[in-house]
């Protein structure tokens, strides 16, 4: 089974990015991993809430387009785009699916995309949504 990794993290494009994922998912029957990396540096304390409802909302859209979908939430104790990686590899999928941008802005602009070391670090197949 084809198996697609999405990673989210909530912010409108993320949305954008799994109704995208829906058109492709669902004629092909594809099995859905959805994650979301949890910033634990972040001075937000309500990270983990944010982290469970961005899995949480991506899951029902799969779920309601008959797509079987898993959800999964990882702490980051390094960077977003390693641990997406990380579970691209632990999970053995086909394809990375992921936006061009999200929730991080400016500081990304400094300390370089996530879906720019995504693409450049993995051997998997990545597709990045505008």
């Amino acid at each position: 089974m084809f198996k697609i990794l999405v990673a989210t993290d909530g912010s409108e494009h993320a949305r954008k990015v799994v109704n995208d994922v829906i058109k492709i998912a669902a004629p092909i029957k594809a099995e859905v991993i959805v994650l979301t990396v949890e910033d634990w540096t972040a001075a937000d304390r309500d990270a983990g809430a944010k982290a469970k409802d961005a899995v949480e909302k991506a899951v029902t859209a799969f779920k309601e387009n008959d797509i079987t979908v898993s959800p999964l939430i990882r702490k980051g104790t390094k960077r977003a785009a390693d641990v997406i990686i990380e579970v691209a590899d632990e999970e053995n999928v086909d394809l990375i699916v992921l936006g061009s941008r999200g929730l991080r802005g400016v500081k990304e602009v400094f300390l370089g995309s996530v879906s720019h070391r995504v693409v450049h670090m993995t051997d998997k197949n990545v597709m990045v949504i505008k």
